[in-house]
């Protein structure tokens, strides 16, 4: 949100506190996640106009730099899969066309444009995913009263759903 808006990822180095390089992403980047064969995803905001959004992922050993095809809001990785949800906006500013898609980060491919059939009300706001069961938590806002969190299973089935507080960010799973 600064003046000046940034579109570029710092490489550290973790030994000095350093920066070693940058790697220019699109516009506005926000989350970054890894896999586990050491490429980076990024989510790209644009400037919430004439600039779009983007899902890109930065390549481990070239940190080159390749747009996925896929729409995306916010995203989690487990194991091979990105699990990664998107929506629009009406003419009201209210979240429409609510989806989680899977993408399969090994082999570089969309696997389900989306794996959910339940409405979801209110707007995404985190996606995690329970390690042992792999079902799929949505936590869901209207930025005002309190949100709710959907329990999907690994298919995408809605399990049950709770009330939570105002923004739900993230779930933590205990053993």
């Amino acid at each position: 949100y600064a003046a000046v808006k940034d579109s570029t990822i710092s490489v550290i180095n973790l030994s000095t506190f350093t920066e070693e390089k940058k790697i220019t992403v699109n516009l506005n980047p926000g989350t970054i996640k890894a896999d586990s064969y050491g490429d980076i995803y990024v989510v790209s905001n644009g400037n919430y106009g004439s600039i779009p959004g983007k899902f890109q992922r930065i390549e481990a050993v070239t940190n080159k730099v390749t747009d996925i095809n896929v729409a995306v809001k916010n995203f989690e990785i487990y194991g091979d899969n990105a699990y990664i949800y998107n929506f629009t906006y009406d003419a009201n500013w209210q979240a429409t066309n609510k989806t989680i898609a899977v993408y399969d980060v090994k082999n570089e491919k969309l696997v389900n444009a989306n794996i959910i059939t339940s409405t979801i009300d209110k707007t995404p706001y985190c996606i995690d995913i329970e390690p042992t069961t792999k079902d799929i938590y949505l936590g869901v806002t209207d930025y005002v009263n309190n949100g709710k969190m959907y329990c999907f299973d690994k298919n995408g089935v809605l399990k049950f759903t709770f009330t939570t507080g105002v923004n739900p960010k993230k779930v933590v799973f205990m053993t």
